[in-house]
């Protein structure tokens, strides 16, 4: 059984690379507007998944990849998706958001993924949390479920 894994991991790998090789041709730029709503230059799609307590955008791009956001900056080869969670508007101050940044990032990528902190070759799922800004006390909460993004929930709160 052990020698049958490793010419099907083998398989697995070489098909990734085969799909890889054939998006290359699609290019694109990820990036957030000056409101924190990303948006994609090039070949690839924004969708706003989830509203209410919350924003949840995906991000989807194939081919080769470019990504500006802040604490996900990097590049992609292959086939990549982002959700990015934003927290809730605050009725005290009538403000759309607390923050223009995403709180928390959900990458997923099939392929090559370069970024400040990692080299993934292959299949790789990342969920983070960047941290505040220094001297900044912050709470944040995330609730997300792909089968009812409904319900999410995205909140920052700053402490005194």
């Amino acid at each position: 059984m052990k020698y049958l894994l490793n010419p099907l991991r083998l398989c697995l790998h070489m098909g990734l690379l085969a799909a890889t090789a054939t998006v290359q041709g699609c290019l694109s730029l990820q990036m957030t507007k000056s409101d924190g709503t990303p948006q994609v230059i090039g070949c690839g799609s924004t969708t706003l998944v989830a509203s209410g307590d919350g924003d949840v955008y995906r991000v989807k791009a194939p081919g080769f990849s470019v990504r500006s956001y802040a604490g996900l900056s990097g590049l992609s080869l292959g086939w990549q998706e982002v959700l990015l969670f934003y927290p809730a508007h605050s009725p005290a101050t009538n403000r759309m958001r607390e923050t223009t940044e995403p709180i928390a990032y959900q990458k997923k990528t099939i392929g090559m993924d370069i970024s400040a902190f990692m080299l993934a070759v292959g299949y790789d799922r990342v969920f983070a949390v960047p941290m505040p800004a220094a001297g900044t006390s912050v709470i944040q909460f995330v609730s997300y479920s792909d089968r009812e993004p409904w319900k999410t929930r995205v909140e920052r709160k700053e402490m005194p």
